[in-house]
């Protein structure tokens, strides 16, 4: 970005991916991975390309900077390319055309997003038409066929029927794949839940944080037998880290972590899928991975769980390092679902995933009959859970603390995390050239 009013459109963009002030002096370092996205992402905003290419872009956004986000792009002098499952940006983001991969086809269609969902309604109803019509005379041909094919005096008839037949069969019609029924849809369980204890996860006087320093402080916190625990905050209050305190994976600085003995936690994080080795085959990982835990689980049963999270077919069978982001977190959920664990600890599970696919995961969470604690900022996901208890982030980095209620979600809850902020003040510039300067640093460092 150039011009006079550079300060002011760094500032913008920042504040609007959900940055302060204070935050503009940080290193790249100090950030989680989500927030390092963030980054990238202001920096390409204020490169003003001519054309911008998006690959979901709201992933590790909250409610405020997807609704930032979609107002920015719909005022874009530029080309803007997306692609998302946000249903909420197609609808903001003021688009001129879209583009539907389905059944290795694009369909292209013209207008906003509204529009299209009209004309794609449109299109489906005409081949579905198109398909029935097309059975009628196949089963007519096939009818008659039956019937006189083994008759002298129809042979020559049935032999022409039977040709026309071949022709129809031959440039048959498929059924619309937008009309597959919930029926027709993979279906996802989670193993039976083992036995444990009622006090599952204790921290007590506890505090922890990045690199030595704390960003909580004299924390306790119980997860008990049966809970259902939803994190909430704006980005970047420390959900994920809670998380990884909770589950272990980041050690406490001061106070103590207990665990109850029976305890078989599985941890699902947004990172989960940067691990994955990647020329292994997707099916093999799974598999390897579920069997070191249960032998019994053969590749049938993993197959059934990809193909439940949009990994079917040959999808299953590719290498890891030919998926994209959003394939390579369904392998990675694959193997979070088919280990048995009587707690979860889920950090945002519903990104890079379809409408679909997170219905399918939805259900198979409503049905689990063991523990549940959820960072999530999708808040149909979050209220279809049915909340037992709700986690918040309270006070300010060093000092924070966690406060749990137990009781169901509130539409309250949620403010906060969809308002924007105001624009934040001078000193953008040095901002955003300090950014590039660190990452490009750290780059460095881990090259």
């Amino acid at each position: 970005a150039g011009g006079y009013n550079v300060d002011e459109k760094v500032a913008s963009v920042l504040s609007g991916l959900g940055f302060t002030t204070a935050d503009y002096k940080k290193s790249c370092t100090d950030f989680s991975g989500g927030w390092q996205m963030k980054i990238a992402l202001a920096r390409l905003l204020l490169s003003e390309p001519d054309m911008l290419l998006l690959d979901e872009p709201t992933n590790h956004l909250d409610a405020a900077a997807k609704a930032w986000l979609g107002r920015y792009i719909s005022a874009y002098e530029g080309t803007v390319v997306i692609v998302t499952h946000e249903e909420a940006l197609l609808r903001s983001a003021a688009l001129t055309g879209v583009i539907e991969v389905r059944d290795q086809r694009a369909h292209v269609f013209r207008g906003d997003y509204a529009k299209f969902l009209v004309e794609r309604e449109e299109r489906v109803l005409r081949a579905l038409k198109e398909y029935e019509e097309q059975q009628r005379e196949i089963d007519k041909l096939q009818s008659y066929i039956t019937r006189f094919g083994a008759t002298m005096s129809h042979a020559a008839s049935a032999q022409s029927k039977r040709k026309m037949l071949e022709r129809i069969e031959a440039g048959r019609v498929d059924l619309p794949t937008e009309l597959d029924t919930q029926a027709d849809r993979p279906s996802l369980r989670f193993p039976r839940p083992q036995f444990c204890e009622q006090r599952m996860v204790a921290l007590a006087g506890a505090a922890w944080g990045w690199n030595g320093r704390p960003l909580y402080s004299g924390c306790s916190v119980e997860v008990e037998r049966g809970m259902r625990l939803a994190i909430l905050g704006p980005n970047g209050c420390g959900k994920s880290t809670l998380l990884a305190a909770l589950s272990g994976r980041l050690p406490l600085l001061e106070g103590k972590r207990e665990t109850a003995e029976h305890l078989e936690m599985g941890v699902f994080t947004q990172d989960l899928a940067q691990e994955l080795p990647l020329d292994a085959v997707a099916l093999d990982v799974v598999l390897k991975h579920a069997q070191a835990k249960d032998m019994t689980i053969n590749a049938e049963r993993c197959r059934n769980v990809m193909g439940a999270l949009g990994l079917s077919g040959s999808k299953a069978l590719q290498k890891i390092g030919t998926m994209s982001g959003g394939e390579k977190a369904r392998v990675a959920l694959s193997m979070f679902v088919l280990v048995p664990h009587n707690l979860l600890l889920l950090d945002e599970p519903s990104n890079h995933l379809d409408v679909g696919t997170v219905e399918v995961l939805t259900e198979a969470l409503q049905e689990y009959q063991g523990t549940i604690i959820v960072v999530t900022h999708n808040r149909h996901f979050c209220e279809l859970l049915a909340p037992t208890h709700v986690a918040r982030v309270l006070g300010e980095p060093g000092r924070q603390t966690v406060a749990i209620e137990a009781r169901p979600l509130r539409p309250s809850d949620w403010e906060g995390m969809g308002d924007d902020s105001a624009a934040a003040g001078g000193g953008g510039a040095v901002a955003a050239a300090m950014m590039q300067q660190q990452m490009q640093q750290q780059q460095m460092q881990q090259q």
